[in-house]
């Protein structure tokens, strides 16, 4: 029978690899390309993830993209928009083939909630182990006692105009849109970081400049084309955030978050919950930032 802590040590595998980080992605692929010869090395362009596949020769296209597919389909990384696969003879800088594919579940027009939700079972995409590789990993940590997992919380990155990016606490996301300036409907004789109106499900959802709303100034270069949509629900109030950018999603042990007092100017203090030393981001305050919009 598996042990706890290699139950343990999959589960938290796969929770990084839901998550984007592409240490675990590669982990995950090697894993299933090991019968082939073939390694891989994972990185991220923006949402597209860029996936090096080296062997002796020339990697077997049709399987390595077949694996590579049916995976992230299973594992539905939500930051995922696309792939970009390379594949190499090992020591030949030239590529031997390219291709790429495209995903449904990028991180634009995601249900949050669903996700949310479908990460409390594992079962069907646990990474399994060879009888060798498990009574080698049992013989590392014979009889260790399995420390109690660091509290985390779940963040998406977002990009103001500050030096770094920001975050925003997931659990007060319900959707990410992305939408074009022509479907806002202006309203006369509101604060200048109120954008207007937008239709969304059939309720009216009003859109705050966030930058504007926090003093750093506006969105109008991206007001030509398409625009990015945080709808945040604090209680049972909903706001349309309009961003620069989102980023990923992260799971963050947020112990010895420092507050903002001092850190920054003081119009700022009150959107800001707390800045995260371990990534130099600042973690934004939904409260306050729905609070402020009268």
């Amino acid at each position: 029978m598996m042990s706890q802590q290699v139950q343990l040590e999959q589960k938290r595998i796969l929770q990084l690899v839901r998550e984007g980080n592409p240490k675990a992605i590669a982990s995950f692929f090697n894993h299933k390309l090991k019968t082939k010869g073939i390694s891989a090395r994972v990185a991220w362009q923006s949402n597209i993830l860029l996936v090096t596949l080296e062997a002796e020769e020339i990697p077997d296209r049709q399987f390595t993209l077949a694996v590579i597919e049916k995976g992230l389909k299973r594992l539905r990384i939500p930051s995922l928009a696309g792939v970009e696969i390379i594949g190499h003879i090992q020591g030949r800088p030239q590529p031997s083939w390219r291709d790429r594919l495209q995903f449904d579940s990028s991180k634009l027009g995601i249900d949050l909630d669903s996700w949310l939700e479908s990460g409390s079972s594992l079962d069907d995409a646990i990474v399994e182990f060879s009888p060798e590789e498990k009574t080698h990993r049992e013989m590392e940590q014979p009889d260790r006692p399995v420390s109690p997992p660091i509290p985390e919380e779940k963040f998406l990155g977002l990009q103001i105009a500050m030096e770094n990016a920001a975050l925003f606490p997931v659990e007060n996301i319900q959707e990410i849109l992305q939408i074009i300036p022509a479907q806002i409907l202006a309203i006369p004789d509101m604060p200048e970081f109120i954008l207007g109106i937008y239709n969304w499900r059939g309720e009216m959802l009003w859109l705050v400049d966030l930058d504007r709303q926090l003093g750093l100034g506006d969105l109008q270069d991206s007001l030509e084309t398409s625009l990015n949509v945080i709808v945040a629900k604090i209680q049972n109030r909903v706001l349309g955030l309009v961003v620069k950018r989102v980023d990923e999603i992260e799971s963050l042990v947020t112990e010895g978050l420092q507050s903002p007092v001092g850190l920054f100017a003081p119009r700022l203090e009150h959107f800001i919950s707390g800045y995260l030393q371990q990534t130099g981001r600042i973690v934004l305050n939904p409260q306050t930032i729905l609070n402020r919009i009268n």
